[in-house]
């Protein structure tokens, strides 16, 4: 899963542009945001560890499908269809 930064108020993703906000606060506050992917993904499958056999298998499968971003609707309007 790819980790966005900010630089001053440019939010960046893989050292390219990405989006622009109106203030470095702002940019943070999105930055951490974007990177919450990767921790719901690390909780779910810390907790699919914890879990029973089938209810660990669903949430095993609930982490991929966060990485991999299958949990997002898709629009027509956003940048990368998502």
């Amino acid at each position: 899963m790819a980790e966005f930064h900010h630089l001053g108020k440019q939010v960046m993703l893989a050292g390219e542009h990405y989006a622009d906000a109106c203030a470095p606060e702002a940019a943070a506050a999105i930055v951490s945001a974007l990177n919450a992917r990767a921790s719901i993904a690390t909780y779910l499958d810390s907790q699919a560890d914890m879990r029973g056999r089938h209810l660990g298998r669903a949430l095993k499968v609930m982490a991929s499908n966060v990485r991999a971003g299958l949990d997002q609707v898709e629009t027509d309007d956003a940048p990368g269809g998502i």
